[in-house]
């Protein structure tokens, strides 16, 4: 029984160390990565609702990333954004609104999901990393932010095949969120359009 106990822990920890190390291999040998995805965050319940029910809100896009630091993030449907950084500019458009927010990338908050992909050296600046078992069976890595003033809590990464396939995130004004990606692939050839406003 007790060998029975020490192999499985010993796996559990293999396991563990395959998901950061799969994580730095995917960080270090990524030049471009592009996926869809579909996101799923809760809404707060409607007021005129008797029962108060737990509503979810479920968007999709695509998601464009080029080292270093390129960036084009875009959700579909009714509340429409679009993210883009060109490497030195970030872009925030709502196309419900048509309202644009123009930011610097090096005044941009370092610990934040999409930091997560600039690479192995930057994320372990800025976050401490820990491996954790997922429920749904993906090689998972916690990130903590190492910023005290980060408004994210902390990320969740879920890894298949030594690609992201699921992100979680909460933040300091309660927000949360999922994402799954599907289609996921890597070093490919982008057109540089993508990421310009």
């Amino acid at each position: 029984m007790r060998y029975v106990l020490f192999l499985s822990l010993l796996f559990s920890n293999i396991c563990f160390a395959d998901a950061i190390s799969s994580l730095r291999t995917f960080l270090n040998q990524t030049q471009t990565w592009q996926a869809e995805f579909e996101q799923v965050q809760p809404m707060a319940p409607n007021s005129n609702q008797k029962i108060k029910i737990r509503r979810l809100d479920t968007k999709e896009g695509e998601v464009y990333m080029a080292k270093p630091n390129k960036l084009r993030w875009e959700t579909k449907g009714s509340n429409a954004r679009l993210v883009v950084s060109d490497g030195k500019t970030l872009w925030h458009f709502d196309k419900t609104l048509k309202q644009v927010v123009r930011q610097k990338l090096s005044n941009t908050p370092e610990a934040t999901p999409s930091a997560i992909f600039r690479g192995a050296q930057s994320l372990e600046e800025n976050f401490n990393l820990e491996n954790e078992t997922r429920a749904d069976g993906l090689l998972g890595v916690k990130l903590t932010p190492k910023d005290e003033n980060s408004p994210f809590f902390e990320i969740h990464l879920g890894l298949e095949d030594g690609a992201p396939k699921a992100l979680e995130f909460s933040d300091a004004y309660g927000f949360e969120s999922r994402m799954t990606f599907y289609k996921s692939k890597h070093n490919k050839k982008m057109n540089p359009n993508l990421f310009s406003f």
